[in-house]
């Protein structure tokens, strides 16, 4: 039980005790505000973790088959917040060494997303 001392006005004097109140504040207010003005958190979804949407990327050999590439073996981590079409296209250029064409794909409910380049 809360001794009615602890609510007194004279409660926060020192630096101190105005720094903690000041970070005790801050734990609270940045996520509400992050939440109330940030892009809204998916049905059901943990807002860190609520990114949805497909990555993928396909190769073409010589011939014009196209493959597709397991990105796992590629990517430690394939986030669909990250664009992955800036820089994995030449990067699987490197790792592949009879493709003549890569395209990496990420499809996302705001829009898709594609980049092509030949090796």
């Amino acid at each position: 039980m809360l001794s009615p001392g602890l609510l007194s006005p004279g409660l926060v004097t020192t630096w101190r005790d105005r720094v903690v109140v000041g970070v005790v504040v801050a734990l609270f207010a940045v996520p509400a505000a992050i939440l109330l003005v940030g892009p809204k958190p998916s049905r059901f979804g943990f807002q860190m973790y609520s990114g949805y949407g497909v990555l993928s990327a396909t190769w073409q050999d010589a011939s014009g088959a196209l493959h597709d590439v397991d990105l796992h073996d590629h990517l430690a981590n394939d986030r669909i917040e990250v664009d992955w079409t800036t820089f994995l296209p030449e990067e699987l250029c490197t790792r592949i060494p009879d493709a003549v064409r890569v395209e990496v794909r990420r499809t996302r409910p705001g829009g898709d997303e594609h980049r092509s380049v030949a090796c």
